[in-house]
């Protein structure tokens, strides 16, 4: 019984595979970063329009973690 040389499928097809997996990584981490950029910006709207020393406090802390 001879097995060398024996294979089931596409060769190449575990490379496309890494590299989809990486461009999909790639792609959730833009998503990501873009939410944390709308909500920062979102977050200095509030304290720009807010009045109240009590209400500025709490989000320039949030500002500051992200």
């Amino acid at each position: 019984m001879n097995i060398m040389g024996h294979c089931h499928g596409d060769v190449t097809s575990g490379v496309n595979d890494h590299a989809s997996q990486l461009r999909r990584y790639h792609m959730v981490a833009q998503v990501l970063e873009l939410g944390i950029i709308v909500h920062s910006v979102v977050i200095g709207l509030s304290m720009d329009a807010s009045d109240n020393m009590c209400t500025i406090r709490p989000l320039m802390a949030a500002l500051c973690f992200h």
